[in-house]
Protein backbone atom coordinates (compact mmCIF):
# COMPACT_ATOMS: atom_id res chain seq x y z
CA UNK A 1 0.00 0.00 0.00
CA UNK A 2 2.89 2.33 0.88
CA UNK A 3 4.11 2.18 -2.49
CA UNK A 4 1.37 2.75 -4.68
CA UNK A 5 0.18 5.51 -1.76
CA UNK A 6 1.44 8.55 -4.01
CA UNK A 7 0.12 7.91 -6.88
CA UNK A 8 -2.92 7.28 -5.10
CA UNK A 9 -3.26 10.67 -3.22
CA UNK A 10 -2.09 12.21 -6.53
CA UNK A 11 -5.04 11.16 -8.17
CA UNK A 12 -7.42 11.73 -5.78
CA UNK A 13 -6.07 15.69 -5.68
CA UNK A 14 -6.28 16.00 -9.53
CA UNK A 15 -8.84 13.83 -10.98
CA UNK A 16 -11.43 15.83 -13.22
CA UNK A 17 -13.92 13.46 -13.64
CA UNK A 18 -15.24 11.71 -10.52
CA UNK A 19 -16.36 7.74 -10.50
CA UNK A 20 -20.25 7.94 -11.14
CA UNK A 21 -20.39 4.49 -10.30
CA UNK A 22 -22.18 3.44 -7.23
CA UNK A 23 -19.92 3.15 -4.28
CA UNK A 24 -19.39 0.16 -1.91
CA UNK A 25 -18.93 0.60 1.11
CA UNK A 26 -18.10 -3.13 2.56
CA UNK A 27 -14.60 -1.93 3.30
CA UNK A 28 -16.23 -0.28 6.37
CA UNK A 29 -16.56 -3.39 8.12
CA UNK A 30 -13.55 -5.28 6.89
CA UNK A 31 -11.62 -5.42 10.10
CA UNK A 32 -8.57 -6.40 7.88
CA UNK A 33 -7.98 -2.54 7.10
CA UNK A 34 -6.54 -0.19 9.07
CA UNK A 35 -8.50 2.74 9.62
CA UNK A 36 -6.36 5.12 7.77
CA UNK A 37 -6.59 2.70 4.49
CA UNK A 38 -10.56 3.21 4.97
CA UNK A 39 -10.28 6.90 4.87
CA UNK A 40 -8.35 6.95 1.92
CA UNK A 41 -11.53 5.16 0.35
CA UNK A 42 -14.07 7.84 1.39
CA UNK A 43 -12.01 10.61 0.43
CA UNK A 44 -12.59 9.89 -3.26
CA UNK A 45 -14.33 12.02 -5.51
CA UNK A 46 -16.56 9.56 -6.12
CA UNK A 47 -17.14 8.79 -2.52
CA UNK A 48 -17.46 12.65 -1.51
CA UNK A 49 -19.97 13.07 -4.06
CA UNK A 50 -22.29 10.37 -2.56
CA UNK A 51 -21.40 12.11 1.20
CA UNK A 52 -23.21 15.27 -1.13
CA UNK A 53 -19.69 17.39 -0.28
CA UNK A 54 -19.45 19.94 -3.09
CA UNK A 55 -16.63 19.24 -5.42
CA UNK A 56 -15.62 22.54 -4.82
CA UNK A 57 -14.02 21.34 -1.26
CA UNK A 58 -12.96 18.10 -1.99
CA UNK A 59 -9.01 19.26 -2.64
CA UNK A 60 -8.88 21.24 0.47
CA UNK A 61 -10.67 17.91 2.53
CA UNK A 62 -7.92 15.67 1.00
CA UNK A 63 -5.13 18.09 1.41
CA UNK A 64 -5.94 18.37 5.61
CA UNK A 65 -6.13 14.48 5.45
CA UNK A 66 -3.24 14.02 3.30
CA UNK A 67 -0.89 16.14 5.84
CA UNK A 68 -1.94 13.96 8.91
CA UNK A 69 -1.22 10.72 6.70
CA UNK A 70 -5.20 10.22 6.28
CA UNK A 71 -5.47 8.93 9.96
CA UNK A 72 -8.89 10.21 11.70
CA UNK A 73 -9.13 12.80 13.82
CA UNK A 74 -12.84 12.77 15.30
CA UNK A 75 -13.61 9.24 15.37
CA UNK A 76 -12.66 5.52 15.22
CA UNK A 77 -13.40 2.44 13.85
CA UNK A 78 -16.36 2.01 15.76
CA UNK A 79 -18.01 5.97 17.12
CA UNK A 80 -17.07 9.55 17.46
CA UNK A 81 -14.66 10.75 20.05
CA UNK A 82 -15.06 13.32 22.62
CA UNK A 83 -13.75 15.88 20.43
CA UNK A 84 -16.26 15.00 17.64
CA UNK A 85 -19.26 14.71 19.54
CA UNK A 86 -17.71 18.13 20.72
CA UNK A 87 -18.31 19.44 17.23
CA UNK A 88 -21.03 17.71 16.18
CA UNK A 89 -22.76 19.28 19.35
CA UNK A 90 -21.24 23.10 18.15
CA UNK A 91 -22.80 22.49 14.63
CA UNK A 92 -26.13 21.37 15.46
CA UNK A 93 -26.95 25.03 16.32
CA UNK A 94 -25.00 26.42 13.93
CA UNK A 95 -27.26 29.42 13.71
CA UNK A 96 -25.66 30.93 17.32
CA UNK A 97 -22.52 31.34 14.89
CA UNK A 98 -24.34 32.88 11.78
CA UNK A 99 -24.18 30.07 9.68
CA UNK A 100 -27.65 28.40 8.90
CA UNK A 101 -28.27 24.92 9.34
CA UNK A 102 -28.80 25.03 5.25
CA UNK A 103 -25.32 25.93 4.41
CA UNK A 104 -23.93 22.50 5.99
CA UNK A 105 -24.94 19.03 5.67
CA UNK A 106 -27.07 17.09 7.40
CA UNK A 107 -25.43 14.03 9.12
CA UNK A 108 -27.54 10.54 9.25
CA UNK A 109 -27.40 9.03 12.12
CA UNK A 110 -26.83 5.89 10.09
CA UNK A 111 -23.54 6.72 8.74
CA UNK A 112 -20.31 4.68 9.99
CA UNK A 113 -18.31 6.98 12.12
CA UNK A 114 -15.32 7.94 9.77
CA UNK A 115 -18.36 9.04 7.15
CA UNK A 116 -19.32 11.54 9.80
CA UNK A 117 -16.04 12.53 10.89
CA UNK A 118 -15.63 13.32 6.97
CA UNK A 119 -18.83 15.28 7.05
CA UNK A 120 -18.10 16.83 10.42
CA UNK A 121 -14.66 18.30 9.25
CA UNK A 122 -15.78 19.17 6.21
CA UNK A 123 -18.87 21.57 8.05
CA UNK A 124 -16.11 23.01 10.22
CA UNK A 125 -13.95 23.88 7.39
CA UNK A 126 -17.32 25.42 5.48
CA UNK A 127 -18.30 26.92 8.53
CA UNK A 128 -14.87 28.68 9.59
CA UNK A 129 -14.72 30.28 6.38
CA UNK A 130 -18.11 31.57 5.91
CA UNK A 131 -17.18 33.56 9.73
CA UNK A 132 -14.17 34.53 8.35
CA UNK A 133 -15.14 35.60 4.68
CA UNK A 134 -19.11 35.91 4.41
CA UNK A 135 -21.22 33.70 2.87
CA UNK A 136 -23.91 36.14 1.23
CA UNK A 137 -23.74 37.96 -1.94
CA UNK A 138 -25.74 41.06 -1.74
CA UNK A 139 -25.21 42.43 -4.73
CA UNK A 140 -26.79 39.38 -6.60
CA UNK A 141 -29.18 38.23 -3.63
CA UNK A 142 -27.48 34.48 -3.75
CA UNK A 143 -25.23 32.56 -1.67
CA UNK A 144 -21.86 32.49 -2.46
CA UNK A 145 -20.19 28.87 -3.80
CA UNK A 146 -18.54 27.36 -0.94
CA UNK A 147 -15.35 26.73 -0.21
CA UNK A 148 -12.50 26.43 2.39
CA UNK A 149 -10.06 28.80 3.83
CA UNK A 150 -6.84 26.11 4.23
CA UNK A 151 -5.17 29.03 6.34
CA UNK A 152 -8.12 29.33 8.56
CA UNK A 153 -8.73 26.03 8.46
CA UNK A 154 -5.44 25.30 10.04
CA UNK A 155 -5.68 28.27 12.96
CA UNK A 156 -8.75 27.17 13.75
CA UNK A 157 -8.14 23.33 14.26
CA UNK A 158 -5.14 23.89 15.97
CA UNK A 159 -6.85 26.34 18.30
CA UNK A 160 -9.61 23.71 18.80
CA UNK A 161 -7.08 21.36 20.00
CA UNK A 162 -6.67 23.76 23.23
CA UNK A 163 -10.33 25.16 23.08
CA UNK A 164 -14.23 24.32 22.66
CA UNK A 165 -15.04 24.42 19.29
CA UNK A 166 -17.95 27.08 20.37
CA UNK A 167 -15.12 29.01 21.74
CA UNK A 168 -13.18 28.53 18.48
CA UNK A 169 -16.14 29.09 16.16
CA UNK A 170 -17.03 32.30 18.05
CA UNK A 171 -13.72 34.06 17.90
CA UNK A 172 -13.24 33.65 14.15
CA UNK A 173 -14.62 36.51 12.11
CA UNK A 174 -13.98 40.40 12.48
CA UNK A 175 -12.01 42.11 15.66
CA UNK A 176 -14.17 45.27 14.81
CA UNK A 177 -15.91 45.71 18.34
CA UNK A 178 -19.43 46.25 16.38
CA UNK A 179 -18.96 42.20 15.14
CA UNK A 180 -17.73 41.25 18.28
CA UNK A 181 -20.84 42.62 20.64
CA UNK A 182 -23.28 41.34 17.89
CA UNK A 183 -21.34 38.05 17.11
CA UNK A 184 -21.33 37.26 21.41
CA UNK A 185 -25.22 38.58 21.74
CA UNK A 186 -26.82 36.69 18.71
CA UNK A 187 -24.82 33.45 20.15
CA UNK A 188 -26.27 33.93 23.67
CA UNK A 189 -29.66 35.02 22.12
CA UNK A 190 -29.92 31.51 19.55
CA UNK A 191 -28.46 29.27 22.26
CA UNK A 192 -31.60 30.54 25.09
CA UNK A 193 -34.42 31.17 22.96
CA UNK A 194 -37.24 29.68 21.31
CA UNK A 195 -37.02 29.51 17.17
CA UNK A 196 -40.24 28.51 16.72
CA UNK A 197 -40.78 28.56 12.51
CA UNK A 198 -45.08 29.21 13.08
CA UNK A 199 -45.87 32.02 11.36
CA UNK A 200 -49.34 33.35 12.32
CA UNK A 201 -50.60 36.53 10.77
CA UNK A 202 -51.34 39.08 13.47
CA UNK A 203 -54.01 41.94 12.09
CA UNK A 204 -53.33 45.35 13.58
CA UNK A 205 -55.96 46.32 17.21
CA UNK A 206 -57.51 48.80 15.45
CA UNK A 207 -59.15 46.06 13.02
CA UNK A 208 -61.55 43.61 14.73
CA UNK A 209 -59.99 43.85 18.31
CA UNK A 210 -61.10 40.71 19.24
CA UNK A 211 -59.36 38.58 16.36
CA UNK A 212 -56.42 40.84 16.59
CA UNK A 213 -55.93 40.00 20.48
CA UNK A 214 -56.52 36.33 19.44
CA UNK A 215 -53.85 36.19 16.92
CA UNK A 216 -51.42 38.24 18.84
CA UNK A 217 -52.06 35.74 21.45
CA UNK A 218 -51.25 32.97 19.50
CA UNK A 219 -48.03 34.02 18.26
CA UNK A 220 -46.83 35.40 21.64
CA UNK A 221 -47.60 31.31 22.75
CA UNK A 222 -45.69 30.25 19.63
CA UNK A 223 -42.37 31.93 20.57
CA UNK A 224 -42.53 30.71 24.21
CA UNK A 225 -44.01 34.55 25.69
CA UNK A 226 -46.84 33.31 27.11
CA UNK A 227 -48.12 30.12 29.00
CA UNK A 228 -51.34 28.27 27.50
CA UNK A 229 -53.77 29.24 29.71
CA UNK A 230 -53.37 33.13 30.26
CA UNK A 231 -56.05 36.20 31.00
CA UNK A 232 -55.79 39.69 29.09
CA UNK A 233 -53.29 41.18 31.90
CA UNK A 234 -50.61 38.71 30.93
CA UNK A 235 -50.87 39.08 27.24
CA UNK A 236 -51.00 42.75 27.53
CA UNK A 237 -47.91 42.39 29.44
CA UNK A 238 -46.08 39.78 26.99
CA UNK A 239 -47.19 42.04 24.42
CA UNK A 240 -45.05 45.03 26.17
CA UNK A 241 -42.18 42.74 26.64
CA UNK A 242 -42.01 41.74 22.81
CA UNK A 243 -41.92 45.25 22.03
CA UNK A 244 -39.20 46.03 23.95
CA UNK A 245 -37.58 43.17 22.68
CA UNK A 246 -37.42 44.44 18.79
CA UNK A 247 -37.11 48.02 19.41
CA UNK A 248 -40.70 49.06 19.32
CA UNK A 249 -42.71 51.16 21.75
CA UNK A 250 -43.83 49.37 24.97
CA UNK A 251 -46.97 50.51 25.30
CA UNK A 252 -48.96 46.86 24.57
CA UNK A 253 -51.05 48.25 21.90
CA UNK A 254 -51.13 45.96 18.40
CA UNK A 255 -50.50 48.36 15.79
CA UNK A 256 -48.70 48.69 12.65
CA UNK A 257 -45.26 47.63 13.39
CA UNK A 258 -46.17 45.55 16.35
CA UNK A 259 -48.32 43.59 13.98
CA UNK A 260 -45.98 42.94 11.74
CA UNK A 261 -43.25 41.47 13.98
CA UNK A 262 -45.75 39.59 15.49
CA UNK A 263 -46.37 37.94 12.36
CA UNK A 264 -42.41 36.86 12.06
CA UNK A 265 -41.66 33.63 13.33
CA UNK A 266 -38.64 33.89 15.47
CA UNK A 267 -36.42 31.67 13.24
CA UNK A 268 -37.06 34.15 10.39
CA UNK A 269 -35.89 36.70 13.14
CA UNK A 270 -32.62 34.51 13.66
CA UNK A 271 -32.07 34.46 10.15
CA UNK A 272 -31.99 38.28 9.72
CA UNK A 273 -29.36 38.52 12.51
CA UNK A 274 -27.47 36.39 10.63
CA UNK A 275 -27.71 38.35 7.65
CA UNK A 276 -26.36 41.15 9.72
CA UNK A 277 -23.59 39.29 11.27
CA UNK A 278 -22.55 38.16 7.46
CA UNK A 279 -22.78 42.48 6.24
CA UNK A 280 -20.86 43.22 8.92
CA UNK A 281 -18.08 40.34 8.04
CA UNK A 282 -17.64 41.85 4.47
CA UNK A 283 -17.00 45.55 5.88
CA UNK A 284 -13.50 46.60 4.57
CA UNK A 285 -13.87 50.18 5.69
CA UNK A 286 -10.83 51.02 8.22
CA UNK A 287 -11.42 54.99 7.99
CA UNK A 288 -10.15 57.88 10.24
CA UNK A 289 -13.88 59.22 10.82
CA UNK A 290 -16.88 58.66 8.86
CA UNK A 291 -20.90 58.90 9.10
CA UNK A 292 -22.88 55.79 9.65
CA UNK A 293 -26.78 55.38 9.28
CA UNK A 294 -28.79 52.53 10.21
CA UNK A 295 -32.21 52.73 8.54
CA UNK A 296 -34.30 50.16 10.55
CA UNK A 297 -33.15 51.62 13.80
CA UNK A 298 -33.11 55.29 12.80
CA UNK A 299 -29.96 56.34 14.03
CA UNK A 300 -26.86 58.10 13.17
CA UNK A 301 -23.29 57.84 14.10
CA UNK A 302 -20.36 60.11 13.88
CA UNK A 303 -16.97 58.11 14.23
CA UNK A 304 -13.57 59.72 14.66
CA UNK A 305 -10.13 58.53 15.77
CA UNK A 306 -11.71 54.93 16.33
CA UNK A 307 -14.44 56.26 18.92
CA UNK A 308 -18.10 57.63 18.76
CA UNK A 309 -18.40 61.49 18.58
CA UNK A 310 -22.13 61.78 18.33
CA UNK A 311 -25.12 59.83 18.09
CA UNK A 312 -28.31 61.03 16.40
CA UNK A 313 -32.14 59.64 16.32
CA UNK A 314 -33.28 60.00 12.58
CA UNK A 315 -36.31 60.02 10.78
CA UNK A 316 -36.34 58.03 7.05
CA UNK A 317 -38.56 57.37 4.10
CA UNK A 318 -42.08 56.05 4.67
CA UNK A 319 -42.50 52.64 2.56
CA UNK A 320 -43.97 54.14 -0.50
CA UNK A 321 -40.81 56.62 -0.14
CA UNK A 322 -37.73 54.63 0.81
CA UNK A 323 -34.72 55.59 2.20
CA UNK A 324 -31.69 54.32 -0.59
CA UNK A 325 -28.73 52.64 1.00
CA UNK A 326 -25.51 54.50 -0.58
CA UNK A 327 -21.96 55.59 -0.20
CA UNK A 328 -20.74 58.80 -0.32
CA UNK A 329 -19.01 61.66 1.24
CA UNK A 330 -20.11 64.75 2.63
CA UNK A 331 -18.74 67.69 1.50
CA UNK A 332 -20.64 70.71 2.68
CA UNK A 333 -22.55 71.88 5.35
CA UNK A 334 -25.47 74.04 4.54
CA UNK A 335 -26.59 76.90 7.07
CA UNK A 336 -30.21 77.88 6.50
CA UNK A 337 -30.58 76.02 3.02
CA UNK A 338 -32.89 76.30 0.53
CA UNK A 339 -35.12 73.36 -0.76
CA UNK A 340 -35.71 72.49 -4.06
CA UNK A 341 -38.91 70.64 -3.66
CA UNK A 342 -38.46 67.45 -5.94
CA UNK A 343 -40.79 67.52 -8.79
CA UNK A 344 -42.56 64.53 -7.44
CA UNK A 345 -43.30 66.07 -4.35
CA UNK A 346 -44.11 69.51 -6.37
CA UNK A 347 -46.92 67.77 -8.62
CA UNK A 348 -48.26 65.78 -5.88
CA UNK A 349 -48.73 67.59 -3.13
CA UNK A 350 -47.85 71.30 -3.77
CA UNK A 351 -50.10 71.39 -7.10
CA UNK A 352 -53.24 70.14 -5.69
CA UNK A 353 -52.26 72.31 -2.42
CA UNK A 354 -52.75 75.34 -4.91
CA UNK A 355 -55.67 74.68 -6.29
CA UNK A 356 -57.34 74.12 -3.09
CA UNK A 357 -55.31 77.85 -1.43
CA UNK A 358 -53.94 80.42 -3.66
CA UNK A 359 -52.02 81.90 -0.61
CA UNK A 360 -50.05 77.95 -0.37
CA UNK A 361 -47.00 79.33 -1.62
CA UNK A 362 -46.78 82.47 0.39
CA UNK A 363 -47.74 80.78 3.86
CA UNK A 364 -44.90 77.99 2.95
CA UNK A 365 -42.13 80.83 1.75
CA UNK A 366 -41.90 79.08 -1.68
CA UNK A 367 -41.50 80.94 -4.74
CA UNK A 368 -41.91 79.61 -8.44
CA UNK A 369 -39.13 79.53 -10.57
CA UNK A 370 -39.14 78.87 -14.81
CA UNK A 371 -35.91 78.06 -16.30
CA UNK A 372 -33.16 78.56 -13.70
CA UNK A 373 -33.97 82.13 -12.33
CA UNK A 374 -36.64 83.15 -13.89
CA UNK A 375 -39.38 83.72 -11.10
CA UNK A 376 -43.04 83.45 -11.65
CA UNK A 377 -45.71 85.74 -10.00
CA UNK A 378 -47.81 83.00 -8.45
CA UNK A 379 -51.55 84.64 -8.58
CA UNK A 380 -51.03 84.96 -12.68
CA UNK A 381 -51.25 81.36 -13.29
CA UNK A 382 -54.06 79.75 -13.54
CA UNK A 383 -53.49 76.35 -11.60
CA UNK A 384 -56.60 74.41 -12.00
CA UNK A 385 -55.76 74.47 -15.68
CA UNK A 386 -52.03 73.17 -14.93
CA UNK A 387 -51.39 68.94 -14.99
CA UNK A 388 -49.27 66.84 -12.44
CA UNK A 389 -48.15 65.35 -15.29
CA UNK A 390 -46.81 68.44 -17.57
CA UNK A 391 -45.99 70.84 -14.36
CA UNK A 392 -43.69 73.35 -15.66
CA UNK A 393 -42.22 75.16 -12.87
CA UNK A 394 -39.34 74.38 -10.01
CA UNK A 395 -40.90 74.92 -6.43
CA UNK A 396 -38.06 77.02 -4.30
CA UNK A 397 -38.31 76.84 -0.62
CA UNK A 398 -36.85 79.89 1.31
CA UNK A 399 -34.77 79.78 4.24
CA UNK A 400 -36.31 79.75 7.61
CA UNK A 401 -36.98 78.62 10.62
CA UNK A 402 -40.04 76.91 9.03
CA UNK A 403 -38.34 75.52 5.96
CA UNK A 404 -38.47 71.58 5.85
CA UNK A 405 -34.81 71.03 5.53
CA UNK A 406 -34.48 73.12 8.90
CA UNK A 407 -31.66 75.50 9.84
CA UNK A 408 -28.97 73.10 8.57
CA UNK A 409 -28.22 70.13 6.00
CA UNK A 410 -25.56 68.00 5.34
CA UNK A 411 -24.24 67.70 1.41
CA UNK A 412 -23.61 64.89 -0.28
CA UNK A 413 -23.60 63.77 -4.40
CA UNK A 414 -25.34 60.88 -4.58
CA UNK A 415 -28.52 59.86 -7.63
CA UNK A 416 -31.39 60.02 -5.04
CA UNK A 417 -31.19 63.71 -4.20
CA UNK A 418 -31.60 62.87 -0.75
CA UNK A 419 -29.26 63.78 2.17
CA UNK A 420 -29.20 64.63 6.04
CA UNK A 421 -31.19 67.60 7.85
CA UNK A 422 -32.80 69.34 10.18
CA UNK A 423 -36.69 70.04 10.49
CA UNK A 424 -39.12 72.09 11.98
CA UNK A 425 -41.15 68.86 13.26
CA UNK A 426 -39.18 68.07 16.63
CA UNK A 427 -42.22 65.76 18.08
CA UNK A 428 -41.66 63.33 15.77
CA UNK A 429 -38.41 61.94 16.97
CA UNK A 430 -40.11 61.48 19.79
CA UNK A 431 -41.73 57.97 18.06
CA UNK A 432 -39.67 55.16 18.36
CA UNK A 433 -41.01 53.89 14.78
CA UNK A 434 -39.69 57.00 12.78
CA UNK A 435 -40.46 56.32 8.85
CA UNK A 436 -42.29 59.95 8.10
CA UNK A 437 -40.04 61.23 5.30
CA UNK A 438 -39.94 61.51 1.86
CA UNK A 439 -36.88 59.72 1.43
CA UNK A 440 -34.66 62.11 3.19
CA UNK A 441 -32.50 61.68 6.65
CA UNK A 442 -34.06 64.24 9.52
CA UNK A 443 -31.88 64.26 11.83
CA UNK A 444 -32.65 65.20 15.69
CA UNK A 445 -30.24 68.28 17.09
CA UNK A 446 -28.25 68.72 13.71
CA UNK A 447 -26.39 71.19 14.88
CA UNK A 448 -24.64 69.56 17.57
CA UNK A 449 -23.85 67.43 14.57
CA UNK A 450 -22.60 69.76 12.86
CA UNK A 451 -20.18 71.79 15.46
CA UNK A 452 -18.52 67.88 16.28
CA UNK A 453 -17.95 67.44 12.48
CA UNK A 454 -16.13 70.92 12.10
CA UNK A 455 -14.11 70.38 15.55
CA UNK A 456 -12.62 66.96 13.39
CA UNK A 457 -12.54 69.08 9.58
CA UNK A 458 -9.07 69.34 8.91
CA UNK A 459 -6.30 69.27 6.12
CA UNK A 460 -2.80 68.09 6.83
CA UNK A 461 -1.61 70.85 9.59
CA UNK A 462 -4.71 73.22 8.88
CA UNK A 463 -7.69 72.75 10.97
CA UNK A 464 -11.44 74.16 9.89
CA UNK A 465 -11.19 77.84 11.12
CA UNK A 466 -14.98 77.72 11.69
CA UNK A 467 -15.55 76.68 15.74
CA UNK A 468 -18.62 75.91 17.53
CA UNK A 469 -19.41 79.40 18.72
CA UNK A 470 -18.95 81.08 14.97
CA UNK A 471 -21.65 78.09 13.63
CA UNK A 472 -23.73 79.56 16.31
CA UNK A 473 -22.98 83.36 14.88
CA UNK A 474 -23.32 82.24 11.64
CA UNK A 475 -26.87 80.27 12.35
CA UNK A 476 -28.12 83.65 14.50
CA UNK A 477 -27.67 86.12 11.23
CA UNK A 478 -30.62 83.30 9.38
CA UNK A 479 -28.81 83.65 6.19
CA UNK A 480 -28.43 81.00 3.79
CA UNK A 481 -24.59 80.05 3.82
CA UNK A 482 -22.62 77.02 2.56
CA UNK A 483 -19.52 75.54 4.20
CA UNK A 484 -17.46 73.33 2.38
CA UNK A 485 -15.27 70.92 4.23
CA UNK A 486 -11.59 70.86 4.18
CA UNK A 487 -11.44 67.23 4.56
CA UNK A 488 -14.77 65.14 3.12
CA UNK A 489 -16.23 62.92 5.58
CA UNK A 490 -17.83 59.63 4.41
CA UNK A 491 -20.86 58.49 4.69
CA UNK A 492 -22.64 55.24 4.66
CA UNK A 493 -26.25 54.86 4.60
CA UNK A 494 -27.09 50.95 5.71
CA UNK A 495 -29.87 48.69 5.82
CA UNK A 496 -29.51 46.50 9.05
CA UNK A 497 -31.79 45.04 10.94
CA UNK A 498 -30.34 43.65 13.67
CA UNK A 499 -27.68 45.15 15.99
CA UNK A 500 -25.49 44.99 19.35
CA UNK A 501 -23.62 47.12 21.63
CA UNK A 502 -21.97 46.05 25.15
CA UNK A 503 -25.48 45.77 26.82
CA UNK A 504 -27.31 43.67 24.39
CA UNK A 505 -29.11 42.18 20.88
CA UNK A 506 -31.52 44.41 19.04
CA UNK A 507 -34.27 43.45 16.74
CA UNK A 508 -35.70 46.15 14.72
CA UNK A 509 -38.27 45.47 12.48
CA UNK A 510 -37.20 44.90 8.53
CA UNK A 511 -38.83 48.46 7.50
CA UNK A 512 -38.76 48.11 3.79
CA UNK A 513 -38.95 44.38 3.38
CA UNK A 514 -35.57 44.49 1.79
CA UNK A 515 -34.34 40.91 4.10
CA UNK A 516 -37.30 39.23 3.17
CA UNK A 517 -35.86 37.54 -0.24
CA UNK A 518 -32.59 37.16 1.46
CA UNK A 519 -34.77 35.05 4.47
CA UNK A 520 -36.28 32.65 2.06
CA UNK A 521 -33.01 31.99 0.56
CA UNK A 522 -31.18 31.02 3.86
CA UNK A 523 -34.27 28.91 4.73
CA UNK A 524 -34.05 26.96 1.72
CA UNK A 525 -30.59 26.54 1.58
CA UNK A 526 -30.45 28.22 -1.65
Amino acid sequence: MKVFAPIFIFFLLFSCEPDQRPVKKDFLVDTRLQVNQKMLRILTPSYLNHLHIDSSLHKEIIAFYSARHFFPVLANDSCLTERGLDLSRSLEKSIRFGIPDTRLISIPIQLHPLEKEVLLLSNFATASTDIRHGFIDFEQQKLRKKSIDRLQLSRAWHRSKTAPFDTVLLAQGPLDTNYRFLAQHFFHYCDTAYLDTKIILVPEEKEPKASAFEKATASLQSKHYLPKQVDSLSVRNAIKQFQKDNGLRSDGQIGEATAKALSESTLAKALRGVISLDRMRQKTDTLEKYVRINIPSFELFFFAKDSLKSHHRIIVGKVTNQTPTLVSNINRIVCFPFWKVPSSIAQKEVLPALKSNKNYLAKNHMKIMRGKDKEVNPNKVNWKKIKANTFPYTVIQQPGIDNSLGVIKFEFPNPYSVYVHDTPTKSLFQQSYRSYSHGCMRCEDPVALAKVMLQYDSLGKKANPLTADSLDSLLTLQHNYPIRLLSQVPIFVEYQTVVADRFGIYFHHDLYGRETALVKILLNGK
